[in-house]
């Protein structure tokens, strides 16, 4: 997702777009072990403006993953939903690139965005917003069968907690 500098006009331009899923589950499976697959293509809305220097984005992305419960092990599918806010700024404003520079200068380079020319490529900045929302231990879902949670399950009449010695007992061990 390319835009170009000079085609955001005075009053900001809207963007509703999606990105590629392939290139998403491709960028996924790059980390060892993945369990966690997209199953629809990010949705993304934002308007972007132009400001002195740069350019400002404000939006959200969205999709659907699915991933392995690490409780119950059932493959669960999840909603995700995140905030974008961004300025985009040229590489030659970059901190370092021509002196060099203090500690303090990078702290506040959360949220910039630097970009040579007059294209800014969004696709892999927004890619990273939403993989960072992620939870590499899985997430809680309604109906998890566990037998390790400590808390009642929602479909249990009795609204009793599961535990080792629970187990045991059930299990005629004593």
């Amino acid at each position: 997702m390319k835009i170009r500098l000079t085609d955001i006009p005075p009053e900001g331009l809207n963007v509703n777009d999606t990105l590629s899923l392939e290139n998403l589950n491709t960028r996924m499976d790059e980390a060892p072990e993945n369990d966690i697959h997209f199953l629809t293509a990010p949705q993304v809305s934002f308007k972007i403006k132009k400001e002195k220097g740069g350019a400002e984005l404000q939006g959200k992305v969205s999709s659907t993953y699915r991933q392995v419960c690490p409780k119950c092990t059932e493959e669960v599918d999840h909603e995700i939903s995140s905030e974008l806010s961004l300025i985009l700024k040229p590489k030659n404003s970059q901190p370092g690139r021509d002196r060099q520079t203090s500690k303090e200068e990078w702290n506040d380079d959360i949220g910039i965005v630097y970009f040579d020319g007059e294209h800014i490529d969004l696709e892999d900045v927004i890619q990273e917003t939403l993989i960072l929302q992620l939870s590499p231990y899985g997430m809680p879902h309604k109906g998890c069968k566990s037998i390790i949670d400590s808390t009642p399950a929602d479909d249990d009449p009795r609204g009793t907690k599961t535990n080792l010695g629970k187990l045991l007992k059930d299990a005629g061990v004593h």
